[in-house]
């Protein structure tokens, strides 16, 4: 495990500020609607945050033992798409996982 001094903060403080520049941008939007998806995206990007910085510790290397496993998956997911797959804006490239959405391409 990696430890804090060498993280690079600049770059992870940019991307969770300019997540959360995100967040306030689409709250601007939807100021006289009541909508909520401002609150959803700030709840991604906490979740992302902390997702972030445990992954940052992680040693890449290690996946390099499984990387023709991960390849495997991932095509399995982008055929299965074809055929589970839910259409979303015109496009049939979505699973739907009981109200989460993800899009494997």
């Amino acid at each position: 495990m990696n430890d804090t001094k060498n993280f690079d903060w600049f770059l992870i403080s940019l991307v969770i500020g300019i997540s959360s520049f995100g967040s306030l941008i689409i709250y601007s939007t939807q100021i006289y609607k009541n909508g909520t998806d401002w609150s959803n995206q700030l709840i991604m990007v906490v979740i992302g945050s902390i997702i972030l910085l445990a992954l940052s510790n992680y040693r890449y290397e290690l996946l390099l033992k499984y990387h023709w496993l991960i390849y495997a998956i991932t095509n399995m997911m982008l055929v299965a798409v074809i055929f589970a797959g839910e259409t979303f804006n015109g496009a049939k490239s979505w699973f739907n996982l009981d109200g989460f959405q993800f899009q494997p391409s």
